[in-house]
């Protein structure tokens, strides 16, 4: 956490507290049929973002085998003009599902297999078991994706906005194609890459702001 009294400096840290600066909590629902809760905190220069959502389905819950969490992080830069905020930020996103807690799960028993006799997984594991844990852990990121997000502001009373977001998340062929088995995507794009085959996915938001 950081405090400052900057307003359109540059402040780093997952919660700033800056007086006059960019401090606000939202909920908002996407074209997908998410929803998403959210906080941003910074300078009007540069703020993170920090973002939890699922269908509504599952908001609360983690039952069954085909559950999905989105948490995001990121950074965005404001512009004001009046009554209208607009915001442009670059978000990069983990998808929380059965298959990356098997994973997790799977890391955590073998460790534990040396823990529990008293030994230390970095110095007495067996190769064999040191290569499956880095095999393992080299498979979190296809449960990831980076995202692009715009969104306007307008302030209806002084510490209450309605926004409207467009969005689009970011899919690479044979690098996170798993992070979009999950949740429903309405629209995409297909495009080649260089040697690489992407697919965007567009999205639009609607919500409320407490600033």
């Amino acid at each position: 956490m950081r405090k400052s009294v900057l307003r359109n400096g540059v402040a780093l840290g997952l919660i700033n507290i800056i007086r006059n600066g960019v401090h606000d909590g939202g909920m908002m629902i996407d074209t997908n049929g998410n929803m998403f809760v959210q906080i941003q905190s910074g300078t009007n220069h540069l703020f993170t973002t920090a973002l939890y959502g699922s269908s509504p389905r599952y908001f609360f819950s983690s039952s069954g085998d085909d559950y999905y969490h989105f948490f995001a992080l990121g950074l965005g830069t404001r512009f004001n003009c009046h009554k209208f905020s607009f915001d442009i930020e670059a978000l990069f996103y983990n998808t929380l599902c059965k298959d990356v807690i098997d994973i997790g799960d799977e890391i955590h028993d073998i460790i534990n297999k040396y823990e529990d006799d008293g030994k230390s997984f970095s110095d007495d594991a067996s190769k064999e078991d040191k290569d499956m844990v880095e095999n393992l852990a080299e498979q979190f990121h296809k449960y990831t994706y980076p995202s692009l997000r715009f969104s306007v502001s307008y302030n209806l009373l002084s510490h209450f906005s309605l926004f409207a977001t467009a969005g689009v998340d970011i899919r690479i062929k044979d690098w996170n194609d798993e992070a979009f088995d999950y949740g429903k995507r309405n629209m995409y794009i297909d495009f080649t890459a260089g040697s690489k085959d992407v697919t965007l996915y567009p999205s639009f938001g609607f919500g409320v702001k407490i600033r």
